[in-house]
């Protein structure tokens, strides 16, 4: 089983994507949601559901990271994982913002780009591309 992480995350559209997928790669998985109350519970949440996988959005990416047995890639440096992999045993974290939102814009020829809101996924697509960042307050400004 995976899962998306988040508050709110009924509206996510993750399941049926996924869901879709392992359908037609004919891949015995189910993909679902879970609305956490409190971020420091993903992964207690994690391991009590016994799911392989998961994704996590907001307000959640920074607790992720936090908790995480071992965070890998640009999660490292933007302290914001969107992923969650049970690899050995362990609970690892990535974020696949950055390299997802590239994908999506390859086909434009952009410039500079304005990013409104400065949390986890800020933080990535900053990393990857030229960017300014607007957000209402200047105290989550700092990594930038």
């Amino acid at each position: 089983m995976f899962v998306i992480f988040g508050k709110p995350v009924s509206h996510s559209k993750s399941p049926l994507m996924h869901n879709y997928f392992f359908k037609k790669m004919g891949i015995n998985e189910c993909y679902g949601r879970y609305e956490l109350e409190n971020g420091e519970d993903i992964i207690n949440k994690f391991k009590e559901l016994k799911i392989k996988g998961a994704n996590v959005t907001v307000p959640y990416k920074e607790d992720a990271y936090k908790l995480s047995d071992e965070v890998r890639g640009i999660a490292k440096k933007i302290k914001a994982v969107n992923t969650l992999v049970l690899e050995n045993n362990k609970i690892v974290g990535y974020n696949t913002d950055a390299l997802g939102f590239l994908e999506a814009i390859k086909e434009f020829n952009y410039k500079k780009a304005l990013i409104i809101g400065a949390g986890g996924t800020a933080k990535a697509l900053s990393c990857v591309i030229d960017a300014d960042i607007l957000n209402r307050s200047k105290n989550r400004l700092g990594f930038f």
